[in-house]
């Protein structure tokens, strides 16, 4: 293996507040973490030069570090997402990218400066695109809204009518514009001469169909989709791009299983997942039991999945197919969670052998002769009975994808056709048929997928992959193949890591071995053998490697790390005050410092509508249930005010915002403690607890119901006009929600309500006049209560109400008059 210098390894981490850092380490050395995003997590980072290092956040911002004196040098703020970083060979300028759909804004590396954002492109007369950026106001001035622009491919009389069928206002003259759409599965390269290399993929809803659920009641259609995988190269200087298509072909679903896998560091080489397995031999050991029963062909042959090497220097050019590895049911990794034991699976091998008689007979071109075979009829007496079943989700069929199953399918396709994948006679075929296929297509993507999860460039001509079993090897450009080695513990033991969907392989070039990579939190150490490239033989011979060290994944040492990263990031969010003690001054003093920070920067404090207040004394937090507590001990004029201000300021900023925002804990409402404090030290109330209430998220919180209960507020008190108001406005809103019965004297302190009607009866009235009141102040939410409106709410609160007491009935019957008002208009109107 060649020697490498490493400077710096680094990982993110994220922390369990929302904020991320950096583990950077230099060599041998320990690592140090440095705080990066105060408010979301490490969504990407390059390394440049020799000390540097580009990071972007979840929420689009960029920061660029000094990883020699763990410093952020320069930070880039931004109000859009973005997933990919890529940059410039001479360190200039980079671009971030959104993936789908496709956005790509160019930064100024020296001035650290937004200089170009293109989200759509144009058909220029010469086949090249015009890279533009249009907004929704721009769009809809020149009369194209954004949802009738295709990402098509196509001749542009076609491209609107069979892109999508989620288009919209699609006009017979279409536009010329286009949407980008970038796969992630490979990062974009920056070339010598500065322009861009991306992956890209155009898709129509225009492959076959057929339908896959026959109920006579609710028949289900299957549409498969014609997607295009190509590579887009970006004119940054020009403002121009090329977009050239590799292959299509046909998959289940709009996004590209098998997109470009990797573009070497130069951008001169793609490297692309084979559409079709390779026949590798004429010869190979016979299936033996079950499956030379049920696929008896001898001497098929082994297949293996194979890497098509492109040469993408000028136009694509296909240089070679290279196979890499033998399909065999031994070598696949499940897809999924599903385990099935033999009786399952024999079930899925009669049942794919019965519907692949239909397909051998449309590849054979004897469809009329099997349409009236036994072979047929033995089919539909299986399937029919089944398919007219309510529960019949999921055939035994669909467990194609299971190792052993998919292996053995594949064999006799490529009997039927040395390129099975794209030579499906579709049109030929019955539905059963054309679903079995179906789901061999998205089987085939999910195992090539899993052979090369992660792939590595060592030079730009040579690159190790290896598979989320643990299984690798070195491959050359050229055709040439190291041997293939399986990972292991330095004790021998096996790699044990499930391969589904969410497990993926993160290797890099390490510091005190030719390899670092982590999976499942764990750290492998891997100084990876020497081999001589070579032609691929027949037969795979897998070697052990043992990893010269593994440190496993310690749930304690991840939680520590994590906090450590929430304590480092809360110091450098916006909101981070720091106070001199704990006494009322100092909490005043703070709360006006917090709430000039929430007027003015609310977004960079709030990380996933999660926020829990706090002032900072020694680095301690003072967390809002403290501060109120301090304050509610030693009431006073000031600190009344800096809680208004800072709830007043909480409301401003996120006015129009109809998420609320919680504690970390996702019970407790941001304020929700304010607000309690407010109530306990004012009289009457200010306005600004009847704002926060008006919005609360009744269907969530449950947590102002119990805090209510725990006030602890003189009966005196309970019974001020101001307070009866609100509770019977919180009331009301729990029983829209249906969590709460509408017996409305029964909730939060209203029994006390209840007690004084009784001996009161004269004030039916007033308290019916307030029940009203704010009902209407409600029935804006009511699209989520009852869709009689306030009558209806007013309706089950007089139905709830005491008939036999006096007071309770009096005001059952006004609450039904006011009913009747409002539904008389209604009623006239039909």
């Amino acid at each position: 293996m060649e020697n490498v210098a490493v400077q710096y390894l680094v990982r993110s981490i994220n922390g369990d507040a929302g904020g991320s850092a950096l583990a950077v380490r230099k060599g041998g050395n320990d690592e140090q973490l440095l705080a990066i995003f105060a408010d979301a997590s490490c969504r990407d980072f390059v390394l440049l030069g020799d000390h540097h290092c580009l990071a972007l956040s979840y929420k689009g911002e960029v920061a660029l570090v000094d990883l020699a004196t763990l410093q952020v040098e320069k930070r880039l703020k931004q109000s859009r997402r973005y997933d990919r970083l890529a940059v410039s060979v001479d360190h200039s300028r980079a671009i971030a990218y959104h993936c789908n759909p496709g956005l790509v804004q160019v930064i100024d590396l020296k001035s650290f400066h937004i200089t170009a954002r293109y989200n759509l492109i144009k058909l220029r007369d010469d086949g090249q695109f015009d890279l533009l950026n249009k907004d929704n106001e721009a769009l809809k001035a020149e009369g194209i809204p954004w949802d009738s622009i295709p990402t098509s491919d196509g001749s542009l009389k076609q491209e609107t009518r069979d892109d999508s069928p989620f288009l919209r206002y699609a006009s017979d003259t279409p536009s010329g514009l286009r949407r980008m759409l970038f796969p992630r599965a490979a990062r974009a390269v920056f070339r010598a001469d500065g322009k861009v290399v991306l992956p890209f993929g155009f898709f129509k809803y225009t492959g076959p169909s057929w339908v896959s659920d026959p109920k006579p009641k609710n028949p289900s259609i299957h549409r498969m989709i014609e997607v295009s995988d190509g590579l887009a190269v970006l004119d940054l200087d020009a403002q121009t791009a090329r977009f050239d298509v590799l292959r299509t072909h046909l998959q289940g679903m709009a996004y590209s299983n098998l997109p470009v896998r990797s573009f070497s560091p130069d951008g001169m080489t793609a490297v692309v997942p084979a559409l079709e397995p390779v026949k590798l031999s004429p010869k190979a050991p016979e299936t033996s039991g079950l499956f030379q029963k049920v696929f008896g062909r001898k001497n098929a042959g082994d297949y293996a999945m194979a890497l098509e090497i492109w040469d993408i220097g000028d136009q694509p050019t296909l240089q070679r197919t290279i196979p890499y590895r033998v399909i065999t049911g031994e070598n696949l990794l499940r897809t999924d969670t599903q385990r099935f034991n033999k009786a399952e699976l024999a079930q899925g091998e009669r049942e794919i052998d019965l519907i692949f008689k239909g397909i051998d007979a449309a590849y054979l071109d004897r469809l009329d002769d099997w349409r009236s075979s036994s072979a047929r009829k033995a089919e539909d007496q299986h399937f029919e009975p089944l398919e007219q079943a309510p529960a019949y989700n999921n055939p035994a069929y669909n467990r194609v994808a299971q190792p052993i199953l998919f292996a053995a399918t594949v064999k006799r396709l490529m009997s039927l056709d040395p390129q099975p994948f794209s030579s499906f006679p579709w049109e030929k075929c019955e539905p059963r048929q054309c679903e079995l296929f179906a789901g061999v297509l998205g089987s085939w993507s999910k195992h090539c997928e899993h052979g090369t999860d992660t792939l590595l460039w060592l030079t730009n001509d040579k690159f190790l992959t290896l598979s989320r079993g643990g299984r690798g090897r070195i491959i050359s450009t050229g055709g040439d193949l190291g041997s293939v080695y399986q990972l292991s513990h330095p004790d021998g033991s096996e790699w044990k890591y499930w391969s589904g969907y969410d497990t993926t392989v993160d290797i890099q070039r390490g510091a005190s071995a030719d390899f670092e990579l982590r999976v499942h939190g764990d750290h492998w150490e891997i100084d990876w053998p020497t081999s001589n490239l070579s032609p691929m033989e027949s037969a795979e011979s897998v070697q052990q490697v043992k990893a010269l060290r593994v440190n496993k994944k310690d749930l304690k040492e991840n939680e520590r790390l994590r906090k450590k990263v929430d304590r480092m990031t809360a110091k450098i969010r916006r909101g981070y005050v720091k106070v001199s003690g704990r006494d009322t001054n100092d909490i005043v003093s703070g709360l006006e410092e917090l709430s000039r920070e929430v007027r003015a920067h609310l977004p960079e404090i709030v990380v996933d509508h999660r926020w829990a207040p706090a002032l900072y004394y020694r680095g301690k937090p003072i967390i809002e249930d403290e501060f109120c507590d301090i304050l509610v001990a030693d009431p006073s004029e000031a600190g009344i005010r800096a809680l208004d201000n800072l709830l007043t300021a909480f409301l401003d900023a996120t006015e129009g915002d109809h998420e609320n925002i919680w504690h970390p804990d996702d019970l407790k409402p941001t304020m929700g403690p304010v607000t309690v404090a407010l109530i306990k030290m004012t009289n009457p109330l200010p306005a600004s607890i009847t704002r926060f209430y008006a919005r609360r998220d009744m269907d969530h919180d449950m947590w102002t119901y119990q805090a209510f209960e725990e006030m602890g507020l003189s009966d005196k008190r309970l019974l001020s006009a101001d307070l009866v108001t609100l509770q019977i406005r919180l009331a009301i809103q729990d029983i829209c929600t249906g969590n709460m019965d509408p017996n409305i004297f029964a909730l939060y302190r209203l029994p006390l309500v209840r007690d004084v009607l009784h001996r009161n009866p004269q004030l039916v009235p007033d308290i019916c006049k307030v029940i009203v009141d704010q009902t209407e102040a409600q029935a804006p939410h009511f699209t989520w209560a009852s869709s009689e409106g306030v009558a209806g709410v007013l309706a089950a609160i007089s139905d709830e109400l005491n008939k036999g007491q006096a007071a309770e009935k009096a005001m059952a019957v006004a609450l039904m008059d006011e009913v009747e008002a409002r539904r008389a208009p209604e009623r006239a109107g039909q």
